[in-house]
């Protein structure tokens, strides 16, 4: 599950999507703007880094 906030915080989308790289990257692809990211610790972390990396500007960890 993935959430899209504004700056103040506010959420403005959700989604739910399979844990597939092309799924993520479909995501983030249609954002606009400065991308900010920030994950929850766990196994999954350092794989969403990779197909991420390109497209994000700040990581929040």
């Amino acid at each position: 599950m993935a959430s899209l906030r504004e700056e103040t915080g506010r959420v403005i989308a959700r989604s739910i999507f399979d844990t597939e790289k092309s799924a993520i990257l479909d995501f983030f692809g249609g954002m606009r703007g400065s991308v900010q990211v920030t994950f929850e610790e766990g196994s999954q972390a350092q794989w969403l880094y990779h197909p991420l990396a390109p497209r994000v500007d700040l990581w929040v960890l």
